[in-house]
């Protein structure tokens, strides 16, 4: 009966955790890569390994900040970022416009321990070291950030221009 219960508990926390995050369509750590293919990203897409123009070392750092608080990258071009979480805090990296990193805050604020499975996004442990490949739009309103709870408040983003 109390296996029954704490199912059912935990069905409806799942349930009410989807409706809060507005029904966002990309993966995050559930296994449905089908659905992270679909969805689209105002900053590019996610990007080939072959195609890899530079790669852009970052380190996230439990002062809220990251090593560099500015990149210019050109539309259409692919970077490798490989980031390095050198705190002893949880940090993320995600990139995204304005209106996806809105979306992601509030998410990160109804699920606060979730685990990243979306191209845009990575969670780093404290030590861990982590990559995004990923092509540039024609897109200029575009950042890197840090949604753990606080972190962003807290100054934890970098601006992305895109050169045309």
């Amino acid at each position: 009966m109390k296996t029954k219960l704490l199912i059912g508990i935990f069905a409806v926390t799942l349930s009410i955790n989807a409706y809060a995050s507005g029904g966002h369509q990309s993966n995050h750590g559930h296994g449905n890569s089908e659905k992270q293919e679909q969805h689209t990203f105002a900053a590019g897409s996610p990007g080939k390994l072959s195609e890899v123009k530079r790669t852009i070392e970052f380190k996230a750092m439990d002062n809220m900040r990251y090593d560099q608080s500015s990149i210019n990258v050109r539309a259409g071009e692919t970077i490798r970022f490989i980031v390095t979480n050198t705190g002893k805090l949880r940090h993320e990296f995600s990139i995204g416009d304005s209106e996806e990193q809105v979306k992601h805050a509030k998410m990160m604020k109804a699920m606060p321990g979730m685990k990243h499975n979306d191209p845009n996004t990575i969670s780093l442990a404290a030590g861990e070291t982590g990559e995004i490949l990923w092509k540039f739009s024609e897109s200029s309103d575009i950042e890197i950030a840090c949604h753990v709870a606080g972190h962003y408040e807290a100054g934890m983003k970098a601006d992305i221009r895109v050169i045309r």
